[in-house]
């Protein structure tokens, strides 16, 4: 090793290598190798406590800067001083997160499980955020830590019950039923032996609905929304919202302040982001760009309604169960029991009763046409859907006793 000197980059950078391998020193047994291929390593030679003189290898340089290789230095000195033996310590942490590697291979916490579930099967499925959702923010919260193979039906059954009781019937059973794909698949790979939610029954029936909601529970739902209480504004905003557009309350949840074209009034909705994965255009009436307009002087960020706990936005799930909460706690007289996406059945109910063509209502709620008509009719209804949407939006507003407001009176979002 050659003689001490207080090492800076522009000197470290400006050694060369030579035919074998040479040692500087910058004091304390602190320095740095330098290869014949010329890679250059930080080095600390230390006498350990039982007296053997024994060299720690500190990280490369560049990758490890000058003051991160002297840190993991004076990191190691102090372990001497401690009585330990520093290069003794790096085996132990080594071995220790070998066995924790292992033993999460083989016995995953909940949470560890779902993330490689999400990890290989998320890619494949095309609304692989409807499956993570209910389970992410009701069952890891308060299970995420279980050792999968400790899990019981009745933990997770708790899970459940707690969300029944805040009214979310329709929210647990599609979380037990997601539940139960994921330990299929926890069973297929040995995680665990059977799955815990086999044999336990549906916690509701999935039958078509027909609700929507009548013009004389329209004004009284506005009202509702506007009064405060158990609704959020975040809340009100996205039900309106899926009310005069007729868009499904995901899509709506999901919006994005780049999906809006200002200049043409229109929500150019991505294929990624619909059902069918097409690509759709939502006209904008002047009393929606009147509310997102609201919601850009409240919202920073990407999302028309950002979301929280980890999630970019506000999720579907959390607002059925919000409003479900709401309705059965402080619902006004005179509304029956609703959920979200029947504020899309009501706006398609809406049009037919002001005389929209079929036609045109369906491909306002971007439902694809068959046979025949979908091969040879190209037409894509632009302007006929705007003023569907435009007539909706005044039938509601004048309904609600709201002022109509004009597309000229619309503040220009800002960006």
């Amino acid at each position: 090793m050659t003689g001490s000197k207080r090492f800076t980059d522009a000197y470290i950078r400006a050694l060369k290598p030579k035919a074998s391998r040479y040692t500087v020193a910058e004091g304390e047994g602190f320095g740095l190798m330098v290869w014949p291929n010329g890679t250059k390593s930080w080095v600390l030679r230390y006498t350990a406590p039982d007296g053997r003189r024994r060299p720690m290898t500190l990280g490369q340089y560049p990758q490890t800067s000058l003051q991160e290789a002297r840190a993991k230095a004076v990191v190691a000195r102090e372990a001497l001083h401690a009585g330990a033996d520093p290069l003794d310590q790096r085996k132990a942490t080594i071995e220790a997160k070998m066995t924790a590697a292992e033993e999460r291979r083989r016995a995953p916490t909940l949470k560890q499980a779902f993330a490689d579930y999400m990890a290989v099967q998320g890619p494949r499925l095309k609304r692989a955020r409807n499956i993570e959702e209910p389970i992410r923010a009701n069952v890891l919260p308060e299970l995420g830590e279980t050792k999968l193979r400790d899990l019981r039906r009745r933990d997770l059954v708790a899970v459940l019950d707690v969300m029944l009781a805040r009214g979310a019937l329709h929210y647990a059973e599609q979380t037990r039923s997601k539940l139960s794909t994921f330990f299929g698949w926890c069973v297929d790979r040995e995680l665990i032996e059977a799955n815990p939610l086999v044999g336990l029954k549906p916690l509701a029936k999935a039958t078509p609905r027909d609700r929507a909601l009548s013009d004389a529970e329209i004004p009284i739902l506005w009202e509702w929304l506007g009064a405060g209480g158990l609704v959020s504004t975040s809340m009100r905003d996205a039900l309106r919202l899926v009310l005069l557009t007729g868009q499904r309350p995901g899509e709506v949840l999901g919006l994005t302040w780049q999906e809006i074209d200002q200049t043409a009034a229109l929500w150019r909705l991505p294929a990624a982001r619909t059902k069918n994965g097409r690509a759709h255009a939502v006209p904008l009436a002047p009393a929606v760009l009147a509310i997102l307009e609201t919601r850009r002087a409240m919202v920073r960020g990407e999302h028309v309604f950002p979301g929280k706990r980890g999630f970019a936005h506000i999720i579907t799930n959390s607002v059925d169960s919000m409003l479900a909460r709401a309705l059965a706690e402080a619902g006004p007289r005179g509304l029956e029991p609703f959920r979200p996406h029947d504020l899309r059945r009501t706006c398609r109910t809406g049009l037919a009763r002001l005389g929209i063509p079929d036609e045109v209502g369906e491909r306002v709620l971007n439902h694809a046409p068959g046979g025949v008509l979908a091969v040879y009719n190209a037409h894509r209804y632009e302007t006929e859907k705007r003023r569907a949407l435009e007539a909706w939006a005044v039938h509601v507003l004048e309904l609600s006793g709201e002022r109509v407001p004009q597309a000229s009176k619309v503040v220009t979002l800002r960006r």
